[in-house]
């Protein structure tokens, strides 16, 4: 399920509040894909498919460039949507950053496992992007709406369709910040100054110590982002649901200077000292040694942005919010 409600995206923000966490993992659990010989006796790869049809030339390009030929080219299984020369932007696509053509793209169509269209599918595939894309129909078939014009085309590590057409990239309410044709750059900035990337040690393969220092063998990192647990706005997950009220950055500098007026903290005194770990939490950042040194105007910077922020987030499975 996508939170695409359109009424998007918004944040919150304290610079002295943490938490959850987004998970990305560097291994690609290569072992758990390995072709069973799905596809039969056919024995070229969905790549040398791709490549042998002289009308998915642009998608083999696109693909190429991407370095996504290699991935269709492996003994593991997957199953591909190329979409026809003529029926997608090849310019606009060509031009897009690297790591936007693979996530926007490459990875927008192509999936693990094998998806054959024959008898009745009513499928929810997941893409490698983790985009989750509804693939239809009984006889004709389409995927996220777009028309299969070729199914079928059996590879030795899957399956190749050919569509009438690219699968667009529906981006979540937490990738909707970066949109460049809303003037949001305010929230947006400051949404992302909350942006982690740390080592998972739980989950990461430990390697020998070496020179006093563990070392992975296999290195899990989590991105983290404190607002959206602060808010308890799961607005990075294929399968939330949630509505947004994004401000302008005109709205946002109105909103600013309005609700600026009721927070001046000033420096003042503990009854007792508190250590400094607690301090270190409550400022997040630019603390000093003593009990009384917080950075008042880092705090008061905060907790502006919080109030700005925090009743922005509707979670749509609420039933006082269906309404909206």
């Amino acid at each position: 399920m996508k939170n695409n409600k359109i009424y998007r995206n918004a944040a919150v923000a304290m610079a002295f509040l943490a938490a959850g966490a987004m998970t990305t993992a560097c291994s690609d659990w290569d072992d758990h894909y390995d072709n069973n010989g799905v596809s039969g006796s056919a024995s070229e790869t969905i790549w040398e498919n791709v490549k042998a049809n002289a009308n998915l030339s642009q998608f083999a390009d696109l693909m190429h460039k991407a370095g996504y030929d290699e991935v269709i080219n492996t003994t593991q299984t997957y199953t591909v949507w190329a979409p026809l020369n003529g029926t997608f932007n090849y310019d606009s696509l060509n031009a897009l950053p690297l790591n936007n053509l693979k996530q926007h793209f490459a990875m927008n169509h192509v999936a693990r496992f094998n998806y054959p269209a024959s008898g009745s599918v009513d499928a929810a595939v997941t893409m490698l992007n983790k985009k989750v894309m509804p693939f239809l129909g009984n006889g004709t078939y389409t995927f996220n709406g777009v028309e299969v014009v070729s199914p079928n085309v059996a590879s030795s590590n899957g399956m190749l369709h050919v569509t009438n057409g690219m699968v667009n990239y529906m981006a979540n309410l937490f990738e909707s910040l970066d949109s460049m044709a809303l003037p949001i750059d305010s929230i947006s900035r400051y949404f992302h100054n909350y942006d982690q990337k740390v080592l998972d040690e739980a989950n990461s393969v430990k390697g020998p110590v070496v020179d006093g220092r563990l070392t992975y063998l296999d290195s899990v990192f989590v991105e983290q982002n404190i607002l959206l647990y602060l808010h308890k706005a799961m607005i990075h997950l294929e399968d939330s649901n949630y509505t947004m009220l994004l401000p302008s950055d005109e709205a946002w500098q109105k909103a600013y200077k309005a609700v600026k007026s009721c927070f001046n903290y000033k420096p003042f005194t503990f009854v007792k000292d508190i250590p400094q770990t607690n301090l270190k939490k409550a400022t997040a950042e630019n603390y000093d040694t003593g009990s009384t040194n917080l950075d008042f105007d880092l705090l008061n910077d905060s907790i502006i942005h919080y109030m700005i922020c925090k009743d922005l987030f509707f979670n749509n499975n609420l039933y006082q919010n269906r309404v909206l």
